[in-house]
């Protein structure tokens, strides 16, 4: 499938080869070539994207999809997507990972701001959202988001069809229901659930939400896109991704239809301050995993004891344990290049570097140590076993230390107790 590129040797070379969604939602490897929209999209807005990775209560994962914006440390995505978010991690499109932080949300147009952690500022890495795009009936937009457990941006190219309000899409998609027992919430269950509150103000709050304005597009945005970036054929700032609605055609087939956040509401809530507050507490790896810390733990104390209870094939293990432990090194170096990343978040990165070299280094010098039968038995013991046992105390010590922002709560800034609208409580 070319994308408008030229045929010949030349442009072959010029092609690259990206994830698109099709109007039927079938995803296809495409060579997007020059003269194409999709490649100036893709070269364009790519990198300005990010992928969001969240958990809630119970250990619950979610994922999602945003766009820079401001100082380029700040971050576009949809409300749902970090709704009730215990943690947020950000992944940028060249694969470096910062925590998150909730910095305002916009409740009844479902958006949110956030801020990366540990990120210098770049204005060159942020969204233009000035420029507004020109919106007509089939004008060409193409949507940008990372679904699922995918890492690269998928492209959801289409038309932009009609103004609607979030209560035609609701309708169009079946209307505000009830939820089923067992099963996670929609859109239309929430809905359902705030038009039947006792609370005046919550039945208000659903109500503006159903009034809300969304551009209804024929494009096919896949789970994980909300919050992602639409850019119209003129390669100017449409919007933000906000969800994909299922509805029955005329022939009786299902269909689906996606929908985004007009520019200028987007806009609105960059130039507004949030009418809600979050709050933070810094946690540390144990904190939030005890299991799993511990399970750390007895992994790097395994490897000398395997060695000392299995005599011979125990030999290998600190040389394993040790490799396995330091199997994030490419990551971490990576992390402690990255121009982006604060005086800080590079100092985390150079501690386990150094504890990776550890690991590796003093598993295989203990494993030499076992295994030798000369003078290199007790220096491959005593260094390999300083090496390993140095870099093992200053990891595990390091997942004691609070590091992760937490959010202990999201309240009104005016008192009011109740939630954000589409919010589940804690």
């Amino acid at each position: 499938m070319d994308q408008g590129g030229r045929n010949s040797k030349d442009s072959k070379r010029e092609c690259t080869p990206s994830s698109v969604v099709d109007l039927d939602g079938d995803l296809e490897r495409v060579d997007l070539c020059q003269q194409s929209l999709l490649k100036e999209v893709q070269e364009a807005y790519a990198p300005k994207t990010v992928k969001i990775n969240t958990v809630r209560d119970g250990n619950q994962t979610g994922e999602g999809s945003g766009f820079f914006v401001n100082d380029g440390t700040q971050i576009v995505t949809a409300a749902h997507v970090i709704n009730s978010t215990r943690t947020i991690e950000i992944v940028t499109a060249d694969g470096h990972k910062y925590q998150g932080k909730v910095l305002s949300i916009d409740d009844v147009n479902d958006q949110a701001v956030i801020q990366a952690v540990g990120m210098k500022p770049d204005p060159s890495r942020a969204v233009d959202t000035s420029q507004s795009s020109e919106l007509y009936p089939g004008a060409r937009v193409v949507g940008l988001g990372s679904p699922g457990g995918e890492k690269d941006t998928f492209l959801s190219p289409g038309f932009a069809q009609a103004k609607a309000t979030m209560g035609d899409i609701v309708d169009a998609s079946g209307g505000a229901m009830p939820g089923q027992p067992g099963k996670p919430k929609s859109v239309n269950n929430l809905v359902y659930d705030a038009l039947n509150s006792r609370n005046a103000n919550e039945v208000d709050d659903a109500g503006r939400f159903l009034l809300s304005q969304r551009i209804v597009t024929n494009s096919v945005f896949h789970g994980g896109q909300s919050g992602g970036l639409v850019v119209g054929e003129d390669l100017k700032f449409a919007g933000m991704i906000q969800s994909r609605n299922q509805f029955t055609g005329s022939d009786g087939k299902t269909q689906f239809r996606g929908n985004y956040v007009p520019d200028d509401v987007v806009r609105q809530m960059l130039s507004s301050p949030s009418r809600f507050q979050f709050d933070y507490s810094m946690k540390s790896e144990y904190d939030l995993n005890k299991s799993g810390v511990t399970a750390k733990l007895a992994l790097d104390g395994a490897a000398p004891l395997a060695a000392k209870v299995l005599p011979r094939v125990g030999a290998l293990a600190p040389l394993g344990v040790g490799l396995y432990e330091a199997s994030s090194f490419s990551e971490n170096y990576r992390g402690f290049l990255n121009p982006a990343a604060s005086d800080e978040l590079k100092s985390q990165y150079g501690r386990k570097l150094a504890e990776d070299a550890g690991y590796a280094g003093g598993g295989l010098a203990m494993t030499i140590g076992l295994i030798a039968r000369n003078r290199l038995k007790p220096v491959g013991l005593i260094a390999g076993g300083l090496a390993y046992g140095a870099a093992a105390v200053s990891d595990n010590l390091s997942k004691f230390e609070g590091r992760i922002p937490y959010l202990e709560s999201a309240k009104r800034k005016n008192g009011d107790p109740r939630n954000p609208i589409m919010w589940k409580p804690f």
